[in-house]
């Protein structure tokens, strides 16, 4: 906008495909000072939309691997209940039959 003298959405235009790493080409800065700017501020554009891109989808796998830690808990705990409910309830009745029954 500054040193190539392009209008706001020329701009924007340009920013959007140099940040995405598309570079089209139809548009390239022609001045000296133009070039330099944006060789950092393609540098710092990729790195940040890298980042935001990479941080999204950092986000997303951290919750799906929580969903599936809490449902191999649950599936896990469910397994070991139905594994010693069948001895604990067995022992239950002979316990039961041990005892001395109280009058009523």
């Amino acid at each position: 906008y500054i040193f190539e003298n392009w209008s706001i959405t020329t701009s924007i235009y340009f920013s959007v495909v140099t940040f995405t790493t598309i570079g089209y080409g139809d548009i390239t800065p022609t001045t000296d000072g133009g070039k330099l700017f944006c060789c950092f501020y393609s540098l710092f554009g990729v790195c940040m939309v890298g980042g935001l891109v990479l941080n999204i989808i950092g986000l997303r796998l951290l919750a799906a691997q929580e969903r599936t830690m809490q449902e191999v808990r649950k599936r896990s705990v469910q397994r070991v209940t139905n594994m010693f409910t069948p001895i604990l309830l067995n022992n239950k009745e002979k316990e039961g039959s041990l005892r001395p029954s109280l009058p009523p």
